[in-house]
């Protein structure tokens, strides 16, 4: 009897060692885990940079290929930024202030042989020029020939009926005075950029004596850079809400900053069906903080100061409260 009750009081101490490490350990998780919880807020609230920034918040890392990718940040490698600006940034290619262009690849698990993530398109076309129609970035050469970079080829192809690849050349876009075809609104009426830096609607009427030729009509401003600044580009409608017609600009980047058009809800609008919600441009207030580290903003994509690449639609979310 007296082995049963040493027995038992020994199987007694022992679970009530084992409850208090347990508890010890679960203390320690506990306070590990308030402890770590702590460090990254203060990180979060405390980002210097844009890349802090990116890195404690609800921006998705992308280390898979197999994963549509946002930004890649510090493995993507290219030598050639540390001696020239960008002027363009589109999914496979880059285009440095030179007019030198490079095929990119924006995959954190690959480079190119070359050890980089950026490899110089050898061509012996001499460009002077980078235009934009829609999302599309066309160069020209000093005859105003314009060209398509062609990742399959990793060649640039002269645009025009003898290409597969780029068939149509444009004769708005290679007029002087025009950056960017922003918008068709009809086969003969077009939402331009200008060398003056404002969007305006563009009529033109063709004719034919061999080649068609389209002649200037009639031009509307649309929006003045009085209103956000001169414009270097500027988008039309996409997924923000389908009930906007073609002419609606969605995203400015100015001298001033980067703009976008956002929905007010408005107590009308959100208590009754047949009020519509209005939309007005606001300034995002991720650029207006972290714009020195932002060594290029493109519609599409921008570059980092530490070469980091990501979707510039990043910079619509909203800027967190408690960052200092």
């Amino acid at each position: 009897m007296k082995v049963i009750k040493k027995i038992f009081q020994f199987l007694v101490i022992i679970i009530c060692i084992g409850v208090v490490i347990v508890l010890i350990y679960l203390g320690y998780i506990l306070i590990s885990n308030k402890l770590e919880e702590r460090r990254l807020d203060n990180e979060r609230t405390n980002s210097s940079n844009l890349m802090e920034y990116f890195k404690y918040h609800d921006f998705e890392h992308v280390h898979s290929s197999k994963k549509e990718l946002y930004y890649i940040g510090e493995n993507f490698v290219c030598d050639a930024l540390n001696d020239h600006q960008v002027i363009a940034v589109d999914r496979d290619f880059m285009i440095l202030d030179d007019y030198s262009i490079y095929q990119i690849i924006l995959d954190q698990e690959k480079t190119f042989s070359n050890h980089q993530s950026c490899k110089k398109v050898e061509t012996n076309i001499e460009i002077s020029k980078v235009k934009q129609e829609y999302s599309t970035y066309y160069l020209f050469d000093q005859n105003n020939q314009q060209y398509a970079y062609n990742r399959e080829t990793d060649q640039l192809e002269q645009c025009g009926y003898d290409s597969n690849y780029c068939m149509n050349a444009n004769p708005i876009l290679a007029r002087e005075d025009i950056v960017s075809i922003v918008n068709y609104l009809d086969s003969y009426t077009y939402l331009v950029l200008k060398t003056d830096g404002q969007i305006w609607k563009q009529s033109y009427k063709t004719s034919y004596n061999g080649t068609t030729t389209y002649h200037l009509v009639n031009e509307e401003l649309v929006i003045p850079k009085e209103t956000y600044g001169t414009i270097y580009e500027a988008s039309t409608i996409d997924s923000i809400d389908l009930s906007l017609d073609s002419e609606t600009i969605t995203t400015l980047i100015t001298d001033r900053g980067y703009f976008f058009l956002k929905q007010i809800e408005t107590e009308e609008c959100t208590k009754y069906e047949d009020v519509p919600c209005e939309y007005q441009f606001v300034e995002s207030d991720v650029y207006k903080k972290y714009h020195d580290d932002i060594i290029y903003l493109g519609a599409n994509y921008s570059v980092l100061s530490d070469h980091t690449i990501i979707e510039t639609k990043e910079l619509k979310k909203p800027l967190d409260p408690d960052v200092k």
